[in-house]
Order: C-alpha cells, then sequence, then structure tokens
C-alpha cells in the first residue's frame, strides 16, 4: 500500500536531535556520536517504528541506527520513540533516511 506524502514528517525530522541529515560525517565516528562505545544495532528499513522503538527503549545498553529511505515512514518512527520513552532522554537511537543499497558509505 502507499503512503500519502506527509507534510509534517520532514520538519519533525529537521528538529529531531537524533535524526542524522549528513550520515558521512559519522563514518567510523559512531562512538562520539552515541558518545559510549556500546554495540550498534542495524535496522534496515525501519518502517514505521514499532520494532525499533520498543526494542532501543528497553535495552538502553546498546545503540541503534534505524534506516528508512521515506521520511514519511522516519516520521512516524519518531513519533514511536518518542512515545515509547516517555519523555526520557534518548540517547541510543539514530534515525537515518537514506537508501540502504548505499549502506556502506555512511556505516
Amino acid at each position: 500500500m502507499r503512503m500519502r506524502k506527509k507534510k509534517w514528517a520532514r520538519p519533525e525530522l529537521d528538529s529531531c536531535e537524533y535524526f542524522i541529515k549528513e550520515p558521512m560525517i559519522n563514518k567510523g565516528k559512531w562512538i562520539e556520536f552515541f558518545k559510549n562505545s556500546a554495540p550498534i544495532y542495524l535496522e534496515l528499513g525501519c518502517g514505521k517504528g514499532n520494532f525499533i522503538s520498543k526494542l532501543a527503549c528497553k535495552n538502553r545498553d546498546i545503540n541503534f541506527i534505524a534506516i528508512d529511505i521515506k521520511d514519511d515512514m522516519l516520521g512516524y518512527a519518531r513519533r514511536k520513540i518518542e512515545e515509547e520513552y516517555e519523555g526520557n532522554g534518548i540517547d541510543n537511537v539514530a534515525l537515518l533516511a537514506y537508501d540502504i543499497e548505499r549502506i556502506r558509505r555512511y556505516i
């Protein structure tokens, strides 16, 4: 099913601390982004964030990078993550809007 464009998604992502606009900046420096040396789990095609939001919140000792090609999906994922964390600091999640076929360039 095709999702209609969500005009609110990109502005919300642009104001999100853990949305990475230019992942090349973090290539090889994810420890600096997360400010710890915990393992990094990668979710390719995170969709609306149902899985990543619950997993990341329950495993605060693991860092998570969630990638989807659509801003609209990542907008929903950001909202799910915020909801799951209930106002607690989100320091173990990064969201990226990129084509996973080019993943080696960013990680």
